[in-house]
């Protein structure tokens, strides 16, 4: 199911995993991105990581780098 949010996040173009974490579901009682705690973010961003890179390894996804800053768009 992440999968499958994180591909959908990626429909209107190239996004951070910072962007892409809020419209991936957790398993968290905080009704919005806003109110996760910071370290909730944290964790949450990094799982979203290993689901895009798991993405891009299956040629789903590109990961790009500009001015220091990795993205990930759509195949």
């Amino acid at each position: 199911m992440r999968l499958k949010e994180a591909v959908s996040a990626l429909e209107n173009g190239a996004k951070t995993a910072y962007d892409i974490a809020p419209n991936i579901s957790w398993e968290i009682t905080f009704k919005s991105w806003e109110q996760f705690p910071v370290m909730q973010k944290y964790f949450a961003v990094g799982e979203t990581i290993a689901h895009l890179e798991y993405l891009v390894a299956e040629n789903t996804v590109i990961k790009s780098k500009m001015n220091g800053v990795i993205k990930y768009s759509l195949a």
